[in-house]
């Protein structure tokens, strides 16, 4: 029996889901990291739910958020989230602002 596209994994060894960045996040990224919106997350705690690889986490901690908490039902996908926390906004990671 010969299986769909869908039901492969990606190269991760995830689903689609998990492997990819959405189109919505892409622009919602965008939206908020236009200066005219920073005020949106500056000095909120976001709470990002199905994060994937958390990019939104990343944009809103990048343009002032208090704290950003990233989350998935996959832990594959919540370690490349928690990867792109570290490395993008490593003070707000070590600290604990930033978590996944």
């Amino acid at each position: 029996e010969r299986k769909s596209k869908e039901d492969e994994p990606e190269p991760t060894g995830m689903k689609w889901t998990g492997a990819a960045v959405w189109d919505a996040a892409v622009v919602l990224s965008e939206f908020l990291a236009n200066d005219r919106n920073e005020h949106l997350v500056k000095g909120r705690r976001v709470l990002e739910e199905g994060a994937g690889h958390g990019m939104l986490s990343v944009v809103a901690a990048i343009h002032g958020a208090q704290s950003v908490t990233a989350t998935d039902y996959e832990d594959k996908v919540l370690g490349l989230c928690k990867s792109n926390l570290e490395m993008n906004v490593p003070e707000m990671w070590a600290s604990g602002t930033a978590a996944a």
